[in-house]
């Protein structure tokens, strides 16, 4: 690795330019540059010409920042500048200045980090060292801290090679090894004198000395014997304890600068990436970790920053990687994990350190095609026990690290731990009347009735001999009463088979297929429908999410320790015996609210039910977004207030309605969202007639109830007084009432004219609207206490009232590097800090007079919203701000932010075309060009939760091909070819690439990248015929192939494919003399035959294509090249040890082939299946598979171009998982298997 201070050694010119630090404009108005140079100083240039700014780029080699830098030379549009001189010179007189030392920080690299936090006084405390670590580089909270730093020191030196493995001579067998988790709370519950430090400060010197002596007297060094254990120690030192995160991070970056061991580096990047995906940095050190990493010249970093910023918008992990974690990551490979379906079927899901289960059931569904995921969700077994992991942000690999753990401790290995994932309809969301998705009525049917053979789920008789016949009528058409026999010793369970004999249980069902099935008109579809339809209606209670509530209090009940179940009626409060208690329909529920640990649902009858529960965020979030799906969909509402409509053309009379009227609407009250009034009828004077949409609110039902229930919930709503507050409807909003239990108030400065009992005559909200006075505070309570966030916290708010043109900027920087590294980019990494930023925002947008502030806010707020999601309780204070707010771009926020909570929040800050795309009063459409394998290109418009699987599924769509699998979107540079990854952000894409992968940021006009849409995977393509897909992309993709003689192709089958090219190019052209050279024959077959005879050859081949299209010469081509064993093949070159020529590499729809370039002999064969192992690093390639006839492990090495062996690397990756897939999909297993489950 060469750290940012080799670079700066190695370079010549002291006086030669390094890039734009900043701009400005002088007195006479003309824009001036501020250029670095290499000896620090710095120099002034004007700018006659704002164009030129188009063209200014940095010197190649050299990496800046480009957050800050980059951008701003870049993307600052001149307008952008001539704007900010106008307001500059026409503002108000009383705006405050804060100079830019004040927000901006100097240099966020790690030396000067380490140079001014360091406890170290060395020359270069950043640097690499083998000597123990006798005080901790950071400041230590406590003596406990200072000796768990020595030792993460020590554990650190032994994970990276540079400190031997230390004699645990006490230690007798690997299974007395103490858990960390213990051993670490064990050494912090210890209360330490200074003599306890110094005697192991003595230790530890003796340690350094001799490593050979006996360690287990070494105060908190974890007696570890292999790296993992040595690993898990780490982690779970930063997960225990927060104080310790910067000081481990700062030790493992020091010892990877100036590393001059590349055995001891790569390892260190290993223990770096294998640390961002468990836990980060605070904020303090997070500049300078991302700075590091983007001034390295490592492969790795790019990786490493992609898992932390995953790790950040995740959260930090409960345990640390386990032993499948750990030899998946160890490579840089994505992890598969085994997911059993109730079908009994098998899927491999690619996950990672930081995939959360919500994620996870995306993939799934993704894979099965399934469109209706609501209600499905992950459930993990281990031996006997079952744990629910719904679709919740948990993370899937803590659940897998746990089940390791717990086996650990029942002395069973940690490789072959019987876990397993199951993929189950957990519920039905109460808006779903049916389920139209056949793929969710198969797993659901599959569901059901392996439910009923394990007593699961409870039938009658009736009904479960009409089912065991049903079943009986979907996989056979004819009565047999031997197959009818088996199908009910394995359908019924054992205690309804003992209640008779056998053969009285057939004949029952026999008798049912005879008169139900045997000559009807249902199909196997209709029945399994009929399966699920029941267990919608009649089995609600046993399809729901559980919550264990602590306490359950309303004016009729009091319970402690008692069961939630969330089902497709409502709440149900049940007690252990499992006894219903309480249940509230969600008609009856008013509204939901979280004050503090209680959750307060108000129903119709006035009452307030308080509910305290251990997993409070999930129930409330779960219960708002029914009661908003169901409001939606509702038909019937409440009247809030009186209202006397005058007499309409369309209406024969007038509706009258009073308050607390029930009104039963024309259509659903989502189709009225953009419609002033209402058509409906009261209950009350059943008339009909149309009325304000303002005066109802829509009760949480779908569809239209019977009359007896109309009429029973038209009496409850009597009881009460109904009002707009009630249901939690305003039409003003400010942060008065959740400031007053979240908000701490603004500390406002005073003169001696002024008193502050004079102040608070004001009222409270005086804190909650718009200012110009900077803040000495954080707004939100939460973050009072942690002092990196409270300053972090007050430099954003300086940061957003900079923006709106509140205060004046001194230094010329632009709105969108202003916004997105002080804003965007410590939003997205710090989860603590985002509401505190809505609250800023809402702050300034309140009661905000100045036009230019208030139209820069809601476009910060646009921006925002596209980019972060607050916490539960932020969040809907956020909507009803939305709601009631009357900009322009409310209502695209209010649907932004939702579409966000949805697919979950980004993990870089908005790119510049966002920001380009957005202004005060309208939101252009971002359009992004996407090149097809015919060259063809399709404008796409794309939105800031716009996913590169969406992208995929929209040209699928256009196109008409018939499945999306197997193609990719890749973006393709002058000098690599990068797959994109499905799940991600287009936009975050694009701020990736352009920090790692690109000289300059991404503009729209810039034709230095290019998206492609291709053919990915090959493997299906003698499967499924898809006629299009052949014609547009195959042909397309694979006639390079043929053109550059790679294909091992006979002379008489090259005839024809050249001909059919040259038909797929000049469909009605004749053949002759002049348009000859047209013909397109491989180099290596033209020397084979006369120019005359490949003419004469050729045009009789076209002679029998007459009738031949294009379309139809394009399939032909294909179906001719399908025969190849190299067809649809990535080629690379590659050069072996053993030979001294370039040889060529194949990736085909089945195996991986080394072969001659000329001879076409094949020197090595893997099938996909055949692959143990690979690793790609710095052009150095490595497949360990296993030898076919033999079954012995084999390896070969070679080198290859590295942007190509990423490439290569992808295509293992993307082939593998799909060669696995098909050999578990229908590997049927179940709970009870012996042998793990682990796939990596």
């Amino acid at each position: 690795m060469n750290t940012k201070k080799q670079n700066t050694n190695k370079m010549p010119n002291a006086n030669k330019t390094l890039g734009i630090s900043s701009m400005f404009r002088d007195e006479n108005n003309q824009l001036k540059m501020i250029f670095d140079k290499e000896d620090g100083s710095q120099t002034i240039r004007s700018s006659t010409k704002c164009d030129g700014l188009q063209n200014l780029r940095f010197t190649p080699g050299t990496i800046r920042s480009p957050s800050r830098d980059l951008q701003a030379s870049v993307y600052a549009s001149v307008h952008q500048y001539t704007e900010y001189s106008k307001s500059e010179t026409s503002g108000d007189a009383d705006r405050d200045s804060i100079t830019s030392d004040v927000l901006f920080a100097a240099s966020d690299t790690f030396e000067n980090f380490a140079r001014k936090n360091f406890q170290l006084k060395d020359v270069q405390p950043d640097c690499f060292s083998k000597e123990p670590l006798l005080i901790s580089l950071l400041p230590p909270k406590d003596k406990n801290t200072h000796l768990a730093a020595m030792s993460s020191w020590i554990t650190i030196l032994k994970i990276m090679g540079d400190f031997p493995e230390c004699d645990y001579t006490s230690i007798k067998s690997l299974d007395s090894r103490p858990i960390p988790f213990n051993f670490i709370r064990e050494h912090f519950a210890k209360k330490l004198s200074k003599k306890d430090i110094d005697d192991a400060i003595k230790k530890y010197q003796e340690l350094g000395n001799n490593p050979q002596i006996d360690c287990t007297s070494v105060p908190f060094l974890f007696p570890g014997h292999q790296v993992l254990d040595h690993i898990q120690f780490l982690c779970c030192l930063g997960m225990l304890k927060n104080s310790l995160r910067d000081e481990i991070y700062c030790q493992i970056l020091k010892q990877m600068t100036q590393n001059s061991s590349q055995n001891s580096l790569s390892r260190g990047w290993l223990l770096l990436f294998l640390i961002v995906g468990i836990f980060h940095p605070t904020e303090t050190l997070m500049p300078s970790l991302l700075t590091f990493l983007r001034e390295s010249q490592s492969e790795i970093a790019s990786k490493v920053e992609y898992s932390l910023r995953r790790s950040l918008r995740n959260g930090t992990r409960c345990y640390p990687p386990g032993w499948s974690e750990f030899q998946a990551m160890k490579n840089y490979k994505p992890i598969f994990l085994p997911v059993i379906l109730m079908t009994g079927d098998r899927l491999l899901i690619k996950v990672d350190s930081s995939t959360t289960v919500k994620e996870l059931c995306k993939s799934i569904a993704r894979s099965l095609g399934l469109q209706e995921t609501n209600g499905f969700s992950v459930f993990a077994t281990l031996f006997d026990k079952i744990s629910y992991l719904g679709d919740s942000s948990h993370r899937i690999m803590d659940t897998i690290c746990e089940c390791e753990y717990f086996a650990k401790a029942a002395s069973v290995s940690e490789s072959s731990v019987p876990w397993r994932l199951y993929f189950r309809k957990e519920y039905f969301p109460p808006w779903e009347i049916r389920v139209t998705d056949p793929i969710a009525t198969n797993l659901i049917y599959a569901q059901v009735m392996r439910g009923i053979t394990v007593k699961e789920y409870s039938l009658e008789d009736s009904r479960l001999l009409y089912f065991a016949a049903l079943k009986y009528f979907i996989n056979n058409e004819e009565l047999s009463i031997s197959k009818l026999t088996k199908l009910v010793e394995k359908l019924l369970p054992k205690s309804y088979i003992n209640k008779r004999p056998i053969t009285e249980w057939v004949s029952l069902v026999a008798q049912i297929f005879k008169q139900d099935f045997q000559n009807s008109k249902k199909t196997p579809g209709s029945c399994k429908t009929e399966v699920v339809d029941f267990a919608m209606k009649h089995l609600h209670r046993s399809f729901c999410r559980l919550f264990d509530i602590k306490q359950f209090t309303s004016p009729r009940n009091k319970l402690t320790r008692v069961t939630g179940a969330i089902h497709q009626k409502g709440l149900t409060i049940v007690d252990a015996d499992e006894e219903e208690k309480v249940h509230i329909a969600y008609e009856e529920m008013v509204i939901v609210k979280k004050k503090g640990a209680w959750l307060h649902i108000l129903d119709v009858r006035g009452t307030n039910s308080l509910v305290e529960a251990h997993q409070i965020e999930e129930l409330y979030a779960i219960l708002n977004t029914f009661l908003e799906e169901l409001s939606n969909k509702s038909q019937v509402a409440v009247a809030l207030c009186q209202c006397n409509v005058p007499e309409k053309q369309n209406f024969s009379s007038s509706l009258h309605i009073r308050n607390g009227d029930l009104v039963v609407l024309e259509e659903s009250f989502k189709v009225f969202k953009d419609s002033e009034y209402i058509v409906g009828k009261c209950l009350r004077t059943e008339r009909e007639g149309e009325f304000s949409k303002d005066i109802i609110h829509p009760l949480a039902i779908a569809g239209i109830p019977n009359n007896t229930h109309l009429n029973t919930l038209a009496s409850h709503l009597k009881t009460i007084e109904w009002s707009q507050e009630h249901v939690g409807r305003y039409y003003s909003y400010n942060l008065d009432e959740y400031g007053k239990e979240h908000l701490q108030p603004t500390e406002v400065s005073v003169t001696k004219m002024l008193s502050r009992t004079s102040l608070k005559r004001n009222g409270f909200s005086d804190h909650w609207k718009h200012s110009k006075e900077p803040i000495k505070h954080p707004l939100s309570k939460k973050i009072q206490q942690r002092a990196d966030l409270k300053h972090s916290a007050c430099k954003i708010y300086q940061a957003i009232l900079m923006y709106m043109e509140d205060i004046r900027r001194i230094e010329a920087i632009s709105d969108i590097v202003l916004a997105t590294d002080k804003i965007f980019e410590i939003a997205v990494r710090n989860k603590h800090l985002r509401n505190e930023i809505y609250i800023q925002l809402i702050k300034q947008l309140t009661e905000n007079d100045d036009v230019t502030s208030r139209n820069k806010g809601w476009v910060l707020m646009w921006l925002l919203t596209g980019c972060v999601i607050p916490q539960e309780d932020m969040y809907q204070e956020l909507l009803k701000f939305l709601q009631v707010s009357e900009s322009c771009l409310a209502e695209q926020c209010f649907n932004r932010i939702k579409i966000l909570r949805l697919s979950g929040p980004r993990l870089y800050p908005p790119h510049t075309l966002e920001h380009l795309a957005v202004s005060a009063h309208c939101v252009d459409p971002i359009k992004l060009e996407i090149i097809l394998s015919d060259s063809s290109v399709k404008k796409m418009e794309v939105f800031s939760h716009t996913m590169v699987m969406d992208i995929c599924d929209k040209i699928v769509s256009k196109l008409g091909i018939k499945s999306s699998f197997g193609y990719g979107l890749f973006l393709k540079t002058k000098n690599r070819v990068i797959p994109l990854v499905d799940n991600d952000y287009i936009m975050d894409i694009l701020g990736h690439m352009e920090i790692y992968f690109m000289s300059q940021p991404l503009q729209v006009k810039d034709k230095s990248y290019k998206f492609q849409f291709m053919k990915k995977l090959w493997a299906l393509d003698d499967v499924k015929e898809d006629l299009v897909a052949d014609e547009m992309f195959s042909y397309h993709q694979d006639l390079p192939n043929y053109v550059a003689g790679f294909h091992d192709c006979p002379l008489a089958t090259a005839v024809k494919l050249s001909a059919l090219i040259f038909k797929a190019t000049h469909e009605n052209t004749e053949l002759d003399n002049t348009n000859f050279r047209e013909v397109i024959i491989p180099e290596k077959f033209i020397p084979l035959m006369t120019k005359e005879n490949w003419m004469r050859e050729i045009y009789g081949e076209l002679q029998s294509m007459k009738t031949y299209t294009k379309s139809e010469a394009k399939v032909a081509f294909v179906n001719i090249t399908k025969g190849f064993r190299t067809y649809g093949s990535v080629f690379f070159e590659i050069q072996m040890p053993e030979n001294p020529n370039s040889l060529q590499l194949a990736v085909n729809r089945t195996e991986v082939l080394i072969m001659d370039p000329t001879t076409k002999q094949v020197f090595h064969s893997m099938q996909f299946q055949q692959i143990r192992n690979w690793i790609h690093e710095s052009g150095k390639f490595s497949l360990n598979f296993e030898n076919e006839s033999t079954t012995d492990s084999k390896r070969i090495f070679f080198q290859i171009d590295k942007f190509q062996g990423e490439l290569l690397d992808d295509l293992i990756v993307a082939n593998i998982e799909f060669s696995l897939n098909s050999k578990f999909k229908n590997f049927q297993v179940f709970a009870g298997a012996k042998r793990g489950e682990t796939i990596c």
